[in-house]
């Protein structure tokens, strides 16, 4: 989720008066959503229109676990031959070569909330 729509999750309490949200635990953890982890990115757009809101975002849930990347051939460099303007630089060119894939086992394993509001 964006770092927008966490400080608006901060402030939500249960039936109980109790934070849902809670902070990291110890150095290193990521902070809690209902004993979830919650990451943040700036990635995810605030400018999304949903009916007359222009302000939305999304949040991205899943299983993560759930989550699988394949690999389908191994990480080719190569440095380039022709030098170009490489020498008078200091520079070398490299390309570097992956590809790989990614899918989810079970779609019932993620959900994508849309339209969340500040």
């Amino acid at each position: 989720m964006h770092p927008r729509t966490v400080n608006t999750l901060r402030q939500i309490k249960d039936s109980s008066n109790k934070y849902l949200w809670a902070d990291p635990a110890a150095p290193g953890d990521p902070p809690t959503l209902w004993g979830y982890p919650v990451f943040t990115t700036t990635a995810i757009p605030i400018t999304e229109t949903q009916g007359t809101s222009t302000d939305c975002s999304t949040i991205y849930l899943g299983c993560w676990p759930e989550f699988v990347i394949g690999q389908r051939k191994a990480l080719e460099l190569r440095a380039s031959d022709a030098a170009g303007n490489a020498f008078e630089y200091d520079q070398v060119f490299i390309r570097a070569i992956m590809r790989v894939d990614a899918n989810v086992r079970h779609a019932d394993s993620f959900e994508v909330l849309k339209g969340v509001r500040p």
